[in-house]
C-alpha cells in the first residue's frame, strides 16, 4: 500500500543578499528538513546526511571541472576537520576555547569512527 509524505518548513525572514539567502537555506535544510525526512521516512539521520553527501559529490564529479570538484573535496574536508574541532575544543561563550578534557561529549560522539562511511 502507498502512503504519501507531506512534509513543510518554513524560512524565516529570508535575507535580501543572495550570499546571505543561501546560507539561511543551508541551516534550514540541515536544522529542519534532513531531521523531518529522517524522521517522516523513518531512517537514520547520519545515514540520510551520508548519502546526501555522496550523491551530491556525484553530481559534483559530473557537472564541475576537475579543478573545481577537487578544490570543492578540499572545502569538504577543510569543514569536517573544524567541525570535529568544535565538537573537540567548544567556544565556552568567552570566546575562549575548553580544555578538551573538560567538555562531556554526547553518546553518539562514541559512536561515530572517523572510518565509519
Amino acid at each position: 500500500m502507498a502512503r504519501d509524505c507531506k512534509i513543510e518548513f518554513l524560512i524565516q525572514n529570508p535575507p535580501d543578499d543572495p550570499h546571505a539567502r543561501t546560507e539561511k537555506l543551508v541551516e534550514t535544510l540541515i536544522d529542519q528538513l534532513i531531521p523531518r525526512i529522517a524522521e517522516t521516512m523513518e531512517i537514520k539521520e547520519d545515514e540520510l546526511v551520508a548519502r546526501l553527501i555522496v550523491e551530491l559529490a556525484h553530481v559534483i564529479g559530473v557537472t564541475h571541472t576537475p579543478d573545481s570538484a577537487l578544490s570543492m573535496i578540499s572545502m569538504l574536508s577543510d569543514a569536517m576537520v573544524s567541525g570535529q574541532q568544535a565538537v573537540l575544543n567548544p567556544d565556552d561563550g568567552t570566546g575562549e576555547e575548553t580544555d578538551s578534557n573538560e567538555y562531556e561529549h554526547g553518546d553518539w560522539i562514541d559512536q561515530c569512527s572517523s572510518v565509519r562511511h
